[in-house]
């Protein structure tokens, strides 16, 4: 296994490098069989947001840019705007975001990053969301 999503978290809290904020943020990672997801919200001051997401996501990007030249495949999508809409009803608009697709080679795994600068309708305020799927054995890589 290659533990990307503990990995990518790891450089998430390195790039934020024990910078405290108004509201704690929590990394939950769940695992269930080949499935790996892992989330959290970052609340920091509203003038620094867009520094602190040019932050994580530069580090998580030249992370996985690293781990794809020795073990696969990745696509890089940077966005500049979207919604966030659950249940039909509209809860955030994205105001950039980063979303990475990694295909690891030795895992035979997919690996989805999604690094978003949100800004809410109902919570006032923004954030940054970190959330990453990652899905071991996955029939991409099955021949046919």
């Amino acid at each position: 296994m290659c533990k990307l999503t503990e990995n990518i978290f790891n450089v998430v809290e390195a790039a934020i490098g024990g910078e405290t904020f108004d509201k704690p943020y929590n990394i939950r990672i769940r695992k269930n069989g080949n499935y790996t997801i892992g989330t959290t919200n970052i609340y920091p001051a509203p003038e620094s947001v867009s520094e602190l997401f040019m932050k994580v996501s530069g580090a998580v990007e030249r992370y996985a840019s690293e781990y794809a030249r020795e073990n696969g495949e990745i696509q890089i999508y940077r966005v500049e705007s979207g919604s966030n809409t659950d249940l039909g009803v509209h809860q955030s608009n994205i105001k950039q975001a980063l979303i990475i697709e990694l295909y690891c080679y030795k895992c035979q795994g997919i690996t989805i990053v999604r690094i978003l600068h949100e800004e809410g309708l109902y919570y006032k305020g923004e954030w940054i969301s970190v959330d990453v799927d990652e899905h071991l054995g996955a029939p991409w890589f099955e021949e046919d």
